[in-house]
């Protein structure tokens, strides 16, 4: 009796979890369609039932087998596919998981959780054409560029920036007939996006369509996301386009909304339009055949990358050809357009050896340089347009950008030299690097975490100050500060800077779990049980071994004063190199913090992966962090020191698999999504 009623217990179970996703997102009412599917009987009922108990059990082979069976019985069952969704997904076969999702609508499922889960897998598959593709065109390989966008498009076809980056290639493979095609594809896409209405009207004035590029143009302009730098910065590359199709005056009127501006860009092009409406000559008849590209420049935004439009730095016509130096000007901008930027070096000094005031000549020299990926040379280059007056708000952010690439080298080797344990030369490395690279925060950072590896505890606080002075609102060098400054006994200063870090209302899940434990555990260490618990009581719903572990520490120093505090754990700043730099992350660290308590199974695994990590003994710190994955699997911070440390060791495939792993135990958690996808691009 006990043995069948638990086997259908069991069974009632398995049945009632199948109304949901593996996620445990509850599917039977999220749509009407849905709600109507007749009920799993029979054969179908039983593989379901088997797939889902396989996918508890973490066989996603059996789990997807037998989800497949189901499906052949009941194919109009949606979460039967967002099962083996989830099961091809666990174990990292994402494109197999794409393709199940095109049955699926292709057998008639309609189900919005289902074709948001295609979209988002889809963009996952089309990062690693889409970056194969940026990296031909930066060899100058426009054909196989081609044929990875392509890849990226049949993928996610209503992304617009992977259609623009189609547009380029086809620019750059001389294509300007099948671009301009592919500009109109675009604007089917987004019809109310500047870009490609901008794009469409440059390759319709390449090709002499004359009156169309301006239709083009004028409907750019009315786009209501172009306001302030970015809607000037079209409005120069329209006036050059008006300039180079023989237009003075409808450059002239582009540019009115500007206002009566200093700008040196801004002056170059009415001066060059004023110019031409005097003197037709001083700009070729077919100028417009040799119109350059305007390329486009991308900034990060909480809602995905924002895109604008970079004007070439020399009008058609600049100078006028009275200015000394216009010949070699004009050579320059030639071989700037064709591509052949050591050619636009040479030429472009040789124009401002004579005329060294000519701020757009300079601008076509930051240009050339940038293009070619000489960093030193930019940033003295920017640094001279700076000193003479020049406060472009592009330039500090390109000179920026040159600054990173130029520390980048240094702090990757301290990160390597933290890898083979010497700290000290380390701390040489990153210190070289935030002087290459004073606003880059990474490097700040590392830097702190090289400190801190070192013993340097003053010198890591005073670092650690000095970065929350760069950027006040950046919560990883104020979390370390907080650490730092109760370590060396301030802990006034200390818990300033705690109550900001947790009032921040940009951190994920995971930042909020480990950064309150950090504080947590300073609390404890200074004597503050009760601070301890007001902290922990915003961690109510977190089911974590950790907060119940400082929470029943806290209420014992509560009920017994003169108990032993808790040693001042230090927290663990983790640096990696990706293809998008170097990233880091800060972990509370500690015998009792994010690793578990004594009565945890993984608890003894965990600790030991955590101070092996700490020595940079990888081989160890993995192999333990795999037991306690293994003792505790509803652990997440178990698995987050898997991933880390493989990605670190660089075994990058098994780190990805592991975060997969990871994704499917939970579903939830952004962090673990955000660090896949850095793993992934790595990869790629």
């Amino acid at each position: 009796m006990r043995f069948q009623a638990m086997g259908r217990m069991r069974r009632v179970t398995a049945a009632a979890m199948l109304a949901m996703t593996v996620s445990g997102i509850a599917l039977v009412a999220h749509t009407p369609a849905l709600a109507q599917e007749p009920a799993l009987v029979g054969p179908a009922w039983t593989a379901a039932d088997k797939a889902y108990s396989a996918y508890q059990a973490k066989d996603y082979a059996t789990a997807a087998a037998q989800a497949r069976e189901a499906l052949r019985l009941r194919p109009d069952v949606a979460r039967l596919w967002l099962l083996l969704m989830d099961a091809l997904d666990a174990q990292g076969s994402v494109a197999e998981s794409v393709a199940a999702a095109k049955d699926a609508i292709a057998a008639g499922v309609q189900d919005p959780t289902l074709t948001a889960r295609l979209r988002s897998q889809s963009k996952v598959l089309a990062q690693a054409p889409s970056l194969a593709a940026n990296k031909a065109l930066e060899a100058r390989n426009p054909k196989a560029a081609l044929v990875e966008i392509r890849k990226a498009i049949a993928l996610v076809p209503d992304d617009l920036s992977y259609r623009v980056l189609l547009i380029y290639a086809l620019i750059a493979d001389d294509q300007i007939e099948a671009a301009e095609q592919a500009a109109t594809a675009a604007i089917a896409v987004d019809p109310k996006s500047f870009l490609p209405q901008v794009l469409r009207g440059y390759l319709r004035e390449r090709l002499g369509r004359i009156n169309e590029a301006n239709q083009d143009f004028d409907s750019a302009l009315t786009d209501e996301v172009l306001t302030g730098p970015d809607a000037r910065d079209v409005r120069l590359v329209i006036a050059d386009a008006a300039i180079a199709a023989g237009n003075p005056r409808r450059a002239l009127k582009i540019l009115d909304p500007l206002g009566d501006t200093q700008d040196p860009s801004v002056k170059a092009r009415r001066d060059a339009a004023s110019a031409q409406d005097a003197t037709p000559s001083i700009v070729p008849k077919d100028a417009f055949k040799t119109l350059p590209v305007p390329y486009q420049k991308c900034r990060d935004t909480p809602y995905g990358p924002a895109c604008t439009l970079v004007p070439a730095t020399t009008p058609p016509g600049a100078g006028g050809v009275a200015n000394p130096g216009f010949k070699a000007a004009d050579e320059a901008y030639k071989a700037y357009a064709d591509g052949n930027y050591t050619l636009a070096e040479k030429r472009i000094r040789e124009a401002l050896a004579v005329s060294p005031s000519n701020a757009a000549w300079r601008r076509l020299l930051i240009d050339t340089l940038e293009r070619s990926n000489q960093f030193a040379a930019l940033d003295a280059a920017i640094g001279e347009a700076i000193a003479a007056g020049e406060d472009d708000p592009a330039l500090l952010g390109l000179r920026s950008m040159a600054q990173t690439r130029l520390g980048e080298p240094s702090a990757i080797l301290a990160l390597k030299q933290m890898a083979e344990k010497n700290p000290k030369a380390a701390v040489d490395s990153a210190k070289k690097a935030v002087q290459q690279a004073p606003h880059a925060m990474v490097f700040r950072i590392v830097l702190i975490q090289a400190l801190m590896a070192a013993g340097q505890t003053k010198e890591a606080a005073a670092a650690a100050a000095s970065a929350v002075e760069e950027d006040e609102n950046d919560v990883l060098p104020r979390i370390l500060r907080a650490y730092l400054l109760q370590a060396t006994g301030n802990r006034a200063g200390a818990v300033q800077d705690f109550d900001k870090v947790l009032a921040s209302n940009v951190l994920t899940d995971q930042e909020i779990l480990n950064y309150s434990l950090i504080a947590a555990n300073a609390a404890l260490a200074a004597g503050k049980p009760d601070d301890a618990i007001k902290i922990l009581k915003t961690l109510d719903d977190v089911k974590n071994a950790d907060v119940e572990s400082f929470r029943k520490t806290a209420e014992a120093m509560l009920a017994h004063p003169n108990r032993q505090r808790p040693a001042l754990a230090a927290p663990v700043p983790l640096c990696q190199s990706t293809n998008y730099g170097i990233i880091c992350s800060v972990f509370a660290g500690g015998t009792n913090a994010g690793t578990g308590v004594p009565s945890d199974p993984g608890y003894e695994a965990a600790d030991a992966s955590i101070r092996a990590l700490k020595a940079r003994n990888y081989s160890l710190a993995i192999s333990e962090a795999r037991r306690a994955v293994e003792l505790s699997p509803r652990n997440i911070t178990y698995r987050q020191f898997l991933i880390n440390a493989l990605s670190t060791a660089g075994r990058t495939g098994e780190a990805e698999t592991a975060s997969s792993q990871a994704i499917a135990a939970f579903p939830g958690e952004v962090t673990l999504v955000v660090q896949r996808g850095y793993i992934r691009q790595k990869l790629s």
